[in-house]
């Protein structure tokens, strides 16, 4: 298989807090890149999501100036059970092959 072939997962997610142990997904974005696609082609493929976050979360201010993120932001957002549905199903649709590569930003947490 030739390597500008191979589809690639991009996950990134912010998060309320840098490890897991007190923090909760707040924004999850996905997608596949695929070196040898064209450009306007990956334009749609990628995806981002808020992710539900309940009242009785702490969620230091810091964490929110980093993000950018509100609780306003995330009030009408789906829970996180409902986008990992959305996410399996994406990935059943556009992952045909064995081999799918996943890069993820701070792959420890997420």
């Amino acid at each position: 298989m030739n390597l500008r072939e191979l589809p690639v997962l991009l996950i990134d997610c912010q998060a309320t807090a840098p490890h897991s142990q007190g923090g909760h997904i707040i924004d999850i974005a996905w997608g596949f890149y695929q070196a040898n696609a064209c450009v306007s082609d990956m334009q749609h493929s990628f995806f981002h999501q808020s992710v539900a976050l309940s009242t009785e979360v702490y969620w230091p201010s810091r964490a929110q100036r980093l993000t950018g993120l509100t609780r306003e932001d995330l009030k009408d957002a789906p829970s996180y059970t409902h986008i990992v549905a959305q996410w399996q199903q994406t990935l059943r649709e556009r992952n045909t092959r064995e081999i799918c590569p996943i890069l993820a930003h701070y792959i420890r947490y997420e």
